[in-house]
C-alpha cells in the first residue's frame, strides 16, 4: 500500500487513458459529482446511464438462467445431462469441464445433428469400429 501511496503524488495532477486524453483529477472528480447528480450508476433495477441524446435511460439487469445454461431443460432433459456429465467426467478426466458441459447440453437438445456430426469424422468411427450410420 505504501508503495501505491508513492506512485500517485500530491503532484500528479492529470491522467492520461488508452486514448490518450489527458484530464486533470479535478476535471474527473467535476463529472464524477455530475454523475452522481444525475442518479447515474448501477442501482437494483439496472444500470442508469446517458444514450447518445443525453437522455437518462435504464440498461435493465440480465435475468439470470434457472439452471444456469443456455437451454431451458424438462426434468428428463436435466437428468440426462446430469447422466451424460458424469459419465463423461469418468471417461475423459482431463477434459474441461466446462467444455464437456457445453457438449453435452448440446447433444441433449440436437441429438441427430451432433451423431451426424460424429460419423462425418472418419477417425472417430474407425477407432470406435462404425462402418455403417
Amino acid at each position: 500500500m505504501e508503495e501505491l501511496k508513492k506512485d500517485i503524488s500530491e503532484e500528479d495532477t492529470e491522467v492520461h487513458n488508452e486514448n490518450g486524453d489527458v484530464k486533470t483529477i479535478e476535471e474527473i472528480k467535476n463529472e464524477i459529482e455530475e454523475q452522481k447528480e444525475l442518479g447515474l450508476g448501477l442501482t437494483e433495477n439496472g444500470l442508469r446511464c446517458l444514450d447518445e441524446n443525453g437522455e437518462v435511460m435504464t440498461l435493465p439487469r440480465a435475468k439470470p438462467h434457472v439452471e444456469g445454461t443456455q437451454y431451458k431443460f424438462s426434468v428428463e432433459e436435466v437428468a440426462q445431462v446430469d447422466a451424460l456429465m458424469a459419465e463423461g467426467s469418468r471417461r475423459f478426466p482431463n477434459v474441461e469441464v466446462g467444455v464437456l458441459k457445453i457438449l453435452v447440453e448440446d447433444y441433449v437438445k440436437h441429438p441427430d445433428k451432433c451423431r451426424e456430426q460424429m460419423f462425418q469424422d472418419k477417425r472417430w468411427c474407425e477407432e470406435n469400429n462404425i462402418t455403417e450410420q
